[in-house]
């Protein structure tokens, strides 16, 4: 497991816990399939920018949290797009979930 799903890994399980959430409800309110999720969960696989993307939506935080960027700056955004092995068309996408101008 890399560092950065074992870091996803636990921040799931933080943010599902201080929402009393399941992962089956998370699966359900994403429409990601609990298979997938469970994945996540456990640190076997990346997640993909679109699944974070609706995850963090669900459980109202960013994906510098999800992935232990706290405090993003501009020069996080590579391990970001290094980490979600994402194209660089997807920078801006990235920015504004980010919040950074």
């Amino acid at each position: 497991m890399s560092e950065l799903n074992e870091i996803l890994s636990s921040n799931l399980k933080k943010s599902l816990a201080e929402l009393n959430m399941t992962q089956r409800e998370l699966a359900e309110k994403t429409k990601i399939s609990y298979k997938t999720l469970s994945h996540y969960f456990t640190g076997d696989t990346k997640a993909t920018l679109d699944n974070l993307i609706l995850i963090c939506k669900e459980l109202h935080c960013t994906i510098g949290y999800l992935v232990g960027i706290e405090g993003t700056k501009n020069n996080d955004i590579q391990a970001i797009m290094d980490y979600l092995e994402a194209n660089p068309d997807q920078i801006p996408i990235v920015k504004r979930l980010l919040d950074i101008k």
